[in-house]
């Protein structure tokens, strides 16, 4: 099977996504920055809108696992995915001149 420079980006940006929230544990006082900044803009505004919820969700996302669900996985899945997108529109473009 053949890989595309699309999904070899989009996947490659998703391991980084993994690995920057490795980093905040390794790394002393990073408080989530390696996260949040491997993930913009989608953390932004995640980060935005969940102040403004106080029910259970809110303290299930404040754990270890809600981090790694919220980061790497929604926030870092929707960039790849639009990673994915922009490569797929650009060599479809290509193809057809």
């Amino acid at each position: 099977m053949k890989w595309k420079r699309g999904t070899i980006f989009a996947v490659s940006y998703w391991a980084f996504t993994f690995a920057a929230f490795l980093a905040n544990y390794l790394i002393r006082n990073s408080e989530g920055y390696p996260s949040l900044l491997a993930t913009f803009p989608w953390s932004l505004i995640l980060l935005a809108f969940l102040p403004l919820d106080s029910s259970r969700l809110t303290d299930v996302l404040g754990t270890d696992l809600g981090n790694f669900l919220m980061f790497p996985v929604l926030c870092g899945g929707l960039n790849a995915l639009l990673i994915y997108a922009l490569f797929r529109t650009i060599e479809g473009r290509s193809e057809s001149q």
